[in-house]
C-alpha cells in the first residue's frame, strides 16, 4: 500500500515497491498533415516525445491522416525521419518509441521497413478496423489477402496487430468508448491518453499441481489490486494533462488475466470440448465478479465516479416534480449499478494458449474474451509453425467474438 504519498506523487513506468501495480505509458495521437504543414505543430509533438524520452516514459505515437498508397508511405517516412533527427540531437534512444498506424492506410511490410530504416528496430502497432476485418471475410478480396500474407510473414517481428476498437464498462450507467490507440509495452487497445493502472493476474500462480485454483488467495489478490488502484489514483501525477484528467474522470484499472491456457493444460482438459470452455468460463467469471464487487463496495463509501456523474440525466432539468422523479430514479440506479472504476478486466487473445505452446486447438477458448472490458495484443509465444490460413482464421475468430459481444450489448441496451 502507499499510505503517506504526497498528493502530487509521480509514478514511474515500473512496478512500485510493495504493490503489483504498474502505470501504463502514453498513447499519443498526432495528425500527420498538421505535423508536416506546421512548424509549430511539429515542434510541439517533438517536444512531447523528447520530454517523455528524457523521463524514460513509454510512448506509442498514433499517426492519423497518413493518406493511402504512396502518399502514406512518403508521409510516414518524413515524420519518422523528423522524430529520428530530433531524438538524435537530444541524445535519446528512439528505438523504444512505438509507432501506431491504421492498417488500411499503409501496408504492414512498408510500415515495418520505414520504422526500421528511420528509427531502428522497434514496435509497430497496426490497427485493423472493423471495416478491414469485415472485408477480409469476403471472397476475392485481393487487397486483404495481401494484408494477411504480409502480417503472417511479419509474425516473428515486433509488429502488433490490434483489432478490438472499443473499451467497455460493466457499469450499466457507462457506455463503451472508441479505442483507436494502443498503449505501449502491453499493446492494450484503448482511448488516446487514457490513464491505466495495470495488474497482471497470472492464474497459474494460484493453481496447484492438478490445476485447482486457491480461490481464497485469488480473491485476496484481486481485492488488494482494486484497493491499491483506488488509493494510487488519488496520488498519481500522470505525465500529460489529458491523462491526469482521464485518471480522475475514469479511474481505470487493467486486471490483465494471463495463464488461461496453462490452467487448461495443467487440469488435463481438452480445449476443443465445450465442457472445457464452460469450466474456464466459470473461473474467469469469478475473477470478474470479485473485482466488480470490490469496486462497487468502494463506490458506496466514496463520491460518485466523475464519469458517472457526468451522465446524470437530472443535471439539465429545472426544479420541479419531473426533476424530483428523475433524481429518485437516478439514486436507485447509482445504488444498484455504480462502480468506482470504469474498466477492470483486460484479456488477450494470446493468453488462451499455454506458455510455449501454440497448438491451434486452444483457439476454441476464444469465447472467454467476452469477459474483457478491453483487449491487449502483445504476444510472447511464437507462431513460427502456424500457416497463413491458421493465422488469418484465428484473427477472424477472435474478431467475431467481439462482434457478437457488441451485438448482444446493443440488444440488451434496447431492451
Amino acid at each position: 500500500m502507499t499510505h503517506g504519498l504526497p498528493s502530487n506523487y509521480a509514478l514511474p513506468d515500473m512496478p512500485l515497491q510493495g504493490t503489483s501495480l504498474t502505470t501504463c505509458g502514453i498513447a499519443l495521437t498526432a495528425f500527420a498533415s498538421q505535423v508536416l504543414a506546421s512548424q509549430t505543430s511539429a515542434a510541439r509533438l517533438l517536444g512531447q516525445l523528447i520530454d517523455a524520452g528524457a523521463d524514460k516514459r513509454s510512448v506509442a505515437l498514433r499517426l492519423c491522416d497518413l493518406g493511402t498508397g504512396h502518399q502514406a508511405h512518403e508521409t510516414l517516412s518524413l515524420i519518422c525521419e523528423k522524430i529520428g533527427r530530433a531524438f538524435q540531437c537530444a541524445g535519446l534512444d528512439h528505438s523504444t518509441l512505438e509507432i501506431t498506424v491504421d492498417a488500411g492506410s499503409i501496408a504492414p511490410q512498408a510500415a515495418w521497413e520505414i520504422r526500421r530504416n528511420t528509427l531502428g528496430a522497434g514496435t509497430v502497432n497496426l490497427v485493423l478496423s472493423d471495416a478491414l476485418m469485415s472485408s477480409a471475410l469476403q471472397s476475392g478480396a485481393l487487397a486483404t489477402d495481401s494484408l494477411w500474407l504480409q502480417l503472417w510473414h511479419l509474425r516473428s517481428s515486433s509488429v502488433v496487430s490490434a483489432f478490438w476498437p472499443s473499451a467497455s464498462s460493466r457499469c450499466a450507467l457507462l457506455s463503451s468508448e472508441s479505442a483507436a490507440d494502443v498503449v505501449p509495452d502491453i499493446g492494450l487497445q484503448a482511448p488516446g491518453q487514457s490513464a491505466w493502472l495495470s495488474y497482471e493476474l497470472d492464474l497459474l500462480e494460484f493453481a496447484d499441481a492438478a490445476g485447482a485454483i486457491d480461490e481464497h488467495a485469488l480473491q485476496r489478490s484481486l481485492r488488494k489490486s482494486v484497493d491499491d488502484a483506488e488509493e494510487l489514483h488519488d496520488t498519481i501525477a500522470w505525465p500529460t494533462p489529458a491523462m491526469q484528467q482521464d485518471g480522475w474522470f475514469n479511474r481505470r484499472l487493467a486486471i490483465r488475466i494471463v495463464g488461461i491456457g496453462d490452467v487448461v493444460m495443467r487440469r488435463g482438459l481438452d480445449p476443443e470440448l465445450h465442457s472445457s470452455v464452460l469450466e474456464l468460463d466459470r473461473l474467469i467469471r469469478y475473477v470478474r465478479c470479485v473485482a466488480e464487487r470490490r469496486s462497487r463496495q468502494i463506490a458506496r463509501t466514496r463520491e460518485t465516479l466523475p464519469a458517472i456523474a457526468a451522465v446524470n440525466p437530472c443535471r439539465n432539468l429545472r426544479p420541479g416534480q419531473v426533476r424530483e422523479a428523475w433524481e429518485r430514479r437516478w439514486s436507485l440506479a447509482i445504488a444498484r449499478s455504480a462502480m468506482r472504476h470504469r474498466n477492470l478486466i483486460v484479456m488477450s487473445p494470446w493468453s488462451i494458449f499455454p506458455r510455449n505452446c501454440t497448438n491451434y486447438r486452444y483457439a476454441n477458448l476464444l469465447p472467454l474474451l467476452r469477459h474483457a472490458d478491453a483487449c491487449e495484443f502483445r504476444r510472447k509465444i511464437s507462431l513460427a509453425r502456424w500457416s497463413v490460413k491458421e493465422f488469418r482464421h484465428f484473427h477472424h475468430r477472435a474478431w467475431a467474438v467481439r462482434r457478437r459481444i457488441e451485438s448482444a450489448t446493443v440488444v440488451a441496451e434496447r431492451l
